[in-house]
């Protein structure tokens, strides 16, 4: 696991900031986000099988109380889980008050807990902050 410092903003992932890089040369990290689906996912999940690899899951909470078993497949094979929080709501909207934004998080992981009936890691992708989402 690498802990990464975001006191100072986001300054992963882009090319200046490349000595907080942790990945090798043509390394990468495959995201899911979105899910759990029962039709989807399990796709997914065969095929990372088939290429012997592991992802990173971000489940929706409201979807992991829909097929809790979906997830507990994704956890069985090995990946690791994080949250995406409960509904998806962008918690850049200023609409939103500091309150719904730390329930949305909140309810997002306990969701995920519920469902896997363990704790998942304390990753959280924003929902909306990238341009491109697998969806599985």
């Amino acid at each position: 696991m690498v802990e990464i410092d975001t006191t100072g903003g986001p300054g992963f992932g882009f090319e200046h900031f490349k000595q907080l890089d942790f990945l090798r040369d043509k390394e990468i990290v495959l995201t899911f986000d979105d899910g759990p689906w029962p039709l989807n996912t399990p796709s997914v999940l065969k095929t990372l099988a088939e290429e012997c690899t592991t992802g990173v899951f971000f489940p929706i909470g409201k979807h992991s109380t829909y097929y809790p078993e979906v997830l507990k497949q994704v956890a069985a094979a090995g990946h690791t889980i994080g949250s995406h929080t409960w509904s998806h709501a962008t918690l850049t909207n200023k609409k939103l008050t500091e309150d719904q934004r730390k329930e949305e998080i909140e309810k997002g992981f306990s969701a995920v807990k519920w469902a896997l009936g363990a704790s998942p890691l304390t990753f959280l992708p924003l929902p909306g902050a990238w341009s491109i989402r697998p969806r599985w």
